[in-house]
C-alpha cells in the first residue's frame, strides 16, 4: 500500500489490504523504520502483528556511533570491526540492554557526552527497544 495521504488513510488501506489476504492475525508482521506514526497504525490496525524494526535503520544508526567512537578515541580499526561483531550479534539476537550498557559505556569515556551520533544510538535502542525482536 502506498499513499500522500495521511498516516490515519495509510493504516486504513493497509488494514484493507491485509482483509483482502485473508491471513490470520498470527502471521501478519509489520516491518518499519521505527517511525512513530507506523507504530501508532500497527497498533491500531494489526494489534496482533509481530512488530520488527528495520535491520537496515538500525544498523546504520548504531554504525554511525561506533565509527564516532573510534574517531574521537583513537581505535584501530580491528577495535571498530570488533565492536561491529558484537553488536551486530547482540542486536540481531534481541539483546538491546546489553549493546545499550556498552554505548552508556562510551558515553561515559572522555568525549562520549559530546558525541551526537553516539547520543542518538543510545536514545533510538531506547525507543525501539520493544520492535528489536529476538
Amino acid at each position: 500500500v502506498a499513499t500522500f495521504a495521511p498516516a490515519t488513510i495509510f493504516g486504513k488501506q493497509a488494514a484493507y489490504a491485509l482483509e483482502q489476504l485473508d491471513l490470520p492475525p498470527q502471521e501478519q508482521i509489520v516491518l518499519a523504520d521505527g517511525a512513530d506514526w507506523i507504530k501508532q497504525q500497527a497498533r491500531q490496525h494489526f494489534p496482533h502483528a509481530t512488530s520488527i524494526l528495520d535491520w537496515s535503520h538500525l544498523w546504520r544508526t548504531i554504525a554511525k556511533a561506533v565509527r564516532a567512537v573510534g574517531v574521537q578515541q583513537q581505535h584501530p580499526s580491528s577495535w571498530v570491526k570488533q565492536q561491529f561483531a558484537s553488536l551486530g550479534t547482540w542486536l540481531w539476537q534481541g539483546d538491546v540492554p546489553k549493546a545499550r550498557a556498552l554505548l552508556l559505556q562510551w558515553q561515559e569515556e572522555p568525549g562520549g557526552k559530546s558525541m551526537q551520533a553516539l547520543g542518538k544510538a543510545i536514545t533510538y535502542l531506547s525507543t525501539q527497544q520493544e520492535w528489536i525482536g529476538s
